[in-house]
């Protein structure tokens, strides 16, 4: 068969942009001048603090800390905002919606939770007013910000309408998130059209902190009787009347932000500052949207901003002495100053809720670039927009000495060969055919492993021949463009004439990579061809790089010279190493047609002929009843003439009634049942293999059963089930060892691999890991759960999950820093600078990162938010998304034998480079992030592959996808990703690559993707907590009275053991067991037994943080029915469910969980009142789940401690659940750090088959 793929026609993008500046945080920054001096703008939020007794590593204590005093002046001489050039309509008059909602005291706020404070101002709802105007309630007339500020409030009757959404801290914006539909973040629900009760408070220009740890808040604040209020974004009409006043409130606050934060900063380094870096100046986009341009030159020199600013100055010098001399002795400050300046009219300035105090700087900085090294810089530069610093110099691989090879220009053979001469015949001739390892055409030598182009035809692969003709698969080498490349593996002549087989490259730009792809570079793909000799073009010269060799510079395309590394696996988007040499399978070829492509082929056929050997006496797999159920497990009793097997039962399945029934009852994934059932089999209902013991069977002394039912596929029998109808565990009859069959043969050959499998791991040692953007560590103890992973290092930029980390891995070295700072230290480090050691954010001093070599095993999930699809403001030049480029510099300058990338999703879509518009990024390189980490890999010379996996597939009671890529160097075994071992009811999708490929998810049947079926049924809810002692929250009955029945109710629940436990926020600050509490039950399955060994009889953090009244009386009066929620509610609890007058219900709000199902989704705030995101009530108790529970739907042991640097409860409780969201569910970690161990085992058995293992 001839060539047959299309040429394509394309049109070169390069993908390049102007590099923006960002911040890794969400707080706001601006930095000043060239020196990179940085002026805070950080939006302060409500302190909330406590009012009950604390519970275990809860404090209530408030402190004002270093900033002293933080609540806002009660001065009434907040200075003035002139408002002479305001211009507008007098006649300007409100007209109400039709879809407003009331605001009162029980106006329900989606994702809203009231805070905390024994003060009644303190502990307001903060919330976020957008699409706003201010009006007179009786005229509705517009009313200016001027108005609010010299009007007496208490006599005026001012009212502002417009969308209201809560209030998130700026911490939160940081949570780790999932974009399944039911887990979407809180804070992209639609906000509410609300019209406000009167004003009665208004604040600005409120000081946190004193002397130079001050700072300005630069947010404008409404207050009413029943919340406070963040002015965003005017209504249009309204803009024209705001606009004025917010330009000069944000320059007054950028001039004395920028005097109080550097007080060395002139006015020479302001305006570099304002006129260059509008990032900095407007980091958030407020100011664009408010005034549709950010401030400039014009606006600080002007008569009004100086005079303001004189009035401004002159009132915080009389609220805080300790600023009196900073802003006394401000360079900017005097430059812009007049001599002499009287303060103008002062207007009632009214006080506000109590805000938090800034933390606590030492050794925290604001970053304004990405840190990576050069070689990811030369990939990343051209697509990224975000600003990429390179620190250090390439090394640690060589790169291609491109002066030392010698570059040929190829014959091309136009039109048809004049000669063609036969120069070698090793072979006699064999099936009509002889052999020949090299042919010379017009006068050039071809032989066998030379690469050569060929004119393209047809392509019959559809994805392929479409991807073709795309402008992304159109690289900058012409040639490559018009070319088709080719391995010669033989060549040989028949009846059909003179041929060679070829095996066929894939130039870069026609992979995943795309644009992304090096002009030079090939990639092989297991196809190959016979072609006749005419089809050469010319020859091409292929470099292939060795191990410690990264690829050439990208500069210059070649017509004849290129470079190959990899294999090319569309099927799976990987890119893949194996030494022909040291691949067995080669030797599955004739001798005289030796043939990688063909190789795997064959390999792959007697794989599958292996895999369906079965014997008389094994233990197998069948369908289970149901798509999503767990396996049936049976015995073959007869191979010929039909196939007969006999059915063993699950223990589960009989006793799970009477575990309802009876707590004490323990469940046993692995225990299975003898039975009299027998029946025929088709052989192809077989879908693997298991193993069966019988634990008093005198052959299977080797291993505890404990130790047996470590290992995957293992199972226990020891008990026959004469009848279905048995009322206790006690009626099964035991089963003889003697009645026990099995295949001896295939038992030994099992028992000798696990034999292997523990000596690997007794005599090799765990690879040494690094774990970037650890959180509180669940990734790691994933890992470590292995017994193939010990993680000695962790970089945490957050110093509660850092704390976390340290307490439970005493023995890693824990850095409390960004990724970015540490990474410049450590390179310049490895140069040979001598720098001072680098300060964690909390100020202590940071050890050294460990020398090149250390570390084996990077791993880690950086930033998802800009990924996630509950990010529905995204941001092209979010410098979150650059992170990823700083995790492959780690790589690259650690060069580990393995690394794993993490991350949600929403990164399989997001394209790089792209425009920003509106909310959404357009543009750019499709699937961006996925190509730059398999360039970067590659480029690196590591094999990668990439797939989507469920977590509840490997025994996590909860959904949670998430993509992984998975590394590997290139003279180590790329690990596998591990096969499901969970049947769980919610499947991964495939995804759609922009090859037009598909990646479809793991499945233990490849052949029949719709089946979920695994070995083991999967973990519910109640397996998850069912242990757990029970409580139930106390009813308020503020909205409600109590009836006779509910009031029995109560009484009733308390008879079965269920506390009663106050849970109003006017009352205390948690809820539930604030000190450790005894287990309920002993553990009741092998989930509840493995999460809590060492832990004692008590659990901790069994608490939920405290709600408003209103929130507790709704989640009591849901009924205990799986799938309830708020539309279950009577009509004067229902609330405002609905948005914009009814049109939409927010199902899922105050939803209760389904005991026999899954928890939806992974908390980083456990909130009732959400939608999406409100399905945490319980599912049999009044209450929503506690922090405890959160951790188990985790898999987080028992043992395991939540640290916070918090120092008020609901700040603890916040982090808390902050940091379990956040991590990686630890049953997904242990499988993947179990696929890893078993490539380590691979190689270690062929190294010790060869004699020389080392460990």
């Amino acid at each position: 068969m001839e060539p047959s793929r299309q040429a394509p026609k394309r049109t070169c993008r390069s993908g390049c942009g102007t590099q923006l500046q960002a911040v890794e945080s969400p707080s706001k920054r601006r930095k000043v001048g060239p020196t990179a001096q940085r002026i805070s703008r950080g939006r302060p939020q409500p302190s909330l603090t406590t009012r009950s007794n604390t519970a275990n590593d809860v404090t209530d204590s408030s402190s004002d800390g270093e900033g002293g005093d933080s609540r806002p002046s009660t001065s009434k001489s907040t200075p003035t905002i002139s408002r002479n050039s305001v211009t507008h309509n007098p006649k300007s008059v409100y007209k109400a919606s039709n879809d407003e909602l009331i605001e009162d005291e029980n106006l329900q706020i989606i994702g809203e939770i009231a805070p905390v404070n024994e003060d009644e101002d303190a502990s307001l709802p903060v919330r976020e007013l957008s699409d706003f105007t201010i009006y007179d309630s009786g005229s509705h007339r517009f009313v200016s910000v001027y108005e609010l500020q010299t009007n007496n409030l208490d006599e005026a009757d001012f009212r502002a309408s417009g969308l209201v959404t809560a209030h998130a801290d700026e911490e939160d914006e940081d949570d780790d998130e999932d974009e399944e539909d039911e887990e979407t973040d809180s804070n992209s629900s639609p906000p509410q059209r609300v019209c406000l009760s009167r004003i009665v408070k208004f604040n600005i220009y409120h000081v946190y902190g004193r002397g130079q740890k001050a700072q300005l808040d630069c947010d404008v604040w409404i207050g009413t009787e029943f919340a406070w209020y963040l002015l965003r974004v005017p209504s249009r009409p309204y803009c024209p009347l705001y606009k004025d006043f917010y330009l000069r409130h944000q320059m007054l606050c950028l001039l004395v932000s920028a005097a109080i934060e550097d007080p060395k900063a002139t006015y020479e380094d302001f305006i570099l500052t304002l006129e260059g870096d509008p990032e900095f100046v407007d980091p958030d986009g407020l100011m664009e949207k408010v005034l549709g341009r950010i401030p400039s030159k014009a606006d600080v020199d002007c008569d009004e901003t100086r005079n303001q600013l004189a009035g401004l100055v002159l009132e915080l010098n009389e609220r805080q002495v300790g600023l009196k001399l900073i802003l006394a002795n401000s360079p900017l400050l005097n430059y812009i100053l007049p001599e002499r300046s009287a303060a103008p009219g002062r207007a009632i300035a009214s006080d506000r809720h109590t805000l938090k105090n800034t933390r606590k700087k030492s050794g925290k900085s604001v970053e304004t670039a990405t840190v990576i090294t050069p070689t990811i810089k030369k990939i990343a530069e051209p697509f990224f927009l975000q600003r990429l610093a390179a620190a250090g110099e390439i090394d640690g691989v060589s790169r291609v000495d491109e002066a030392r090879i010698v570059k040929r220009t190829p014959k091309i053979h136009r039109g048809n060969h004049k000669s063609v001469v036969w120069l070698e015949n090793e072979m006699a001739p064999l099936e009509d055919a002889q052999y020949f390892t090299s042919v010379r055409i017009d006068g050039v030598t071809y032989s066998v492993y030379d690469s050569v182009a060929m004119l393209p035809g047809e392509d019959d692969d559809k994805n392929r021949r479409k991807n073709a003709t795309t402008d992304a698969a159109r690289s900058k080498n012409a040639f490559a463009n018009s070319m088709w490349f080719g391995r010669i593996r033989y060549f040989f002549e028949d009846d059909d004439g003179m041929q060679f087989h070829v095996q066929w490259y894939q130039h870069g730009s026609q992979t995943l990579l795309q644009e992304l792809a090096h002009v030079n570079s090939l990639f092989l793909i297991d196809e190959c061809q016979d072609l006749p000799l005419d089809s050469i073009y010319s020859k091409v010269y292929v470099r292939e790089l060795d191990a410690n060799e990264v690829e050439p510079l990208d500069e210059e395309p070649s017509s004849t010279h290129f470079f190959c590394n990899f294999r090319w696996r569309k099927e799976d988007s990987s890119f893949i190493y194996r030494d022909e040499n040291l691949d067995p399978a080669i030797d599955l070829c004739e001798p005289h047609k030796p043939c990688g492509s063909c190789a795997r082929k064959l390999w792959s056929e007697q794989l599958e002929k292996s895999s369906q050997d079965y014997h008389i006496h094994d233990f197998i797999y069948l369908p289970g009843s149901s798509l999503d159920g767990p396996y049936q497990i049976a015995q073959i009793t007869q191979v010929k003439p039909t196939l007969s097997v006999r059915l063993l039962g699950r223990y589960d399945d009989v006793i799970q009634t009477m575990a309802e029934r009876d707590g004490n009852i323990c469940a046993d994934e692995r225990r299975l049942l003898w039975t009299s059932t027998k029946k025929n089999v088709n052989p192809e209902e077989i879908q693997g293999r298991c193993h069966v013991i019988h634990p008093s069977h005198p052959d299977f002394s080797s291993f505890s059963l404990d130790q047996w039912c470590q290992h995957h596929d293992h199972f226990y029998v020891q008990e026959i089930l004469a009848s279905s109808a048995i009322k206790s565990p006690k009626d099964l009859r035991p089963l003889r060892p003697q009645q026990f069959k099995f295949c001896e043969d295939c038992h030994q050959v099992r028992v000798d691999a696990v034999k292997s499998r523990i000596s690997f791991i007794r005599e090799g040692s765990p690879l040494r890991g690094l774990e970037l953007f650890s959180g509180a560590g669940g990734l790691s103890v994933g890992l470590e759960k292995s017994g193939f992973v010990k993680t000695e290092w962790a970089v945490e930029y957050s110093p509660s999950a850092a704390l976390t980390y340290a307490t439970n891995h005493p023995n890693a070295t824990v850095y409390n820093q960004s990724v970015n700072a540490l990474l410049k230290q450590t390179l310049a480090c490895h140069l040979g600078e001598e720098l001072k050691p680098l300060l964690s954010i909390i100020g202590d001093e940071l050890p050294p990162m460990p020398r090149q070599g250390e570390v084996e095993f990077v791993y880690g999930g950086p930033p998802c938010q800009s990924f996630s699809g509950a990010n529905h403001n995204k941001r092209a030049d979010d410098l979150r998304s650059s992170l990823i480029c700083n995790f492959m510099s780690w790589v690259d300058h650690y060069r580990p034998k393995y690394f794993l990338l993490e991350n949600v999703l929403g990164l399989l879509s997001h394209r790089v480079g792209g425009t920003q518009d509106g909310r959404r990024i357009v543009d750019g390189v499709k699937q961006g992030m996925v190509k730059f980490i398999l360039r970067a890999a590659t480029s690196l010379q590591y094999q990668v592959h990439v797939k989507v996996l469920q977590a509840g597939d490997y025994g996590s009671p909860q959904s949670r996808q998430r993509v992984i890529f998975l590394g590997a160097i290139r003279d180590c075994r790329v690990p596998e990703f591990p096969i499901p071992m969970y049947s769980f009811p919610r499947r991964s999708w495939k995804s759609l690559m922009a090859t037009g490929d598909e990646i479809w998810p793991i499945s233990r049947n490849p052949n029949d993707t719709t089946s979920r079926c695994a070995p083991y049924r999967g973990v519910t809810v109640n397996d998850a907590i069912g242990d757990l002692p029970p409580y139930d929250w106390i009813n308020p009955h503020n909205i409600l009275k109590q009836t006779r029945k509910e009031k029995d109710d109560v009484a009733d629940r308390q008879e079965q053991g269920i506390d009663q436990v106050e849970a109003r926020n006017s009352a205390v600050v948690t809820s539930g067991y604030q000190q450790p509490v005894d287990y309920a039950y002993p553990p009741r399955n092998r989930y509840q037994r493995d999460l809590r060994a060492g832990a004692g009889e008590q659990v901790f953090y069994h608490y939920t943080r405290a709600f408003a009244p209103q929130i507790v009386e709704r989640v009591i009066a849901i009924p205990l029915t799986a799938g309830a929620d708020q539309s279950s509610l009577p009509q004067q609890l229902r609330g405002n469910d609905t948005l914009r007058g009814g049109q939409k219900t927010y199902k899922g709000m105050y939803g209760r969980l389904d005991g026999k199902g899954y928890f939806r989704t992974a908390l980083t705030d456990v909130k009732p009142n959400t939608s999406p995101g409100g399905v945490v009530l319980h599912p049999s108790q009044k209450r929503v789940i506690t922090v405890r529970e959160c951790a188990r739907a985790q898999g987080f042991p028992d043992t395991y401690r939540f640290k916070s640097v918090e120092s008020q409860a609901i700040g603890v409780i916040a982090d808390q659940l902050r940091q379990i969201g956040n991590a990686v569910p630890i049953p997904l970690a242990r499988a993947l750090g179990q696929s890893i161990g078993e490539s380590m085992m691979l190689e270690w058995e062929e190294r010790r088959e060869e004699g020389s293992v080392v460990v």
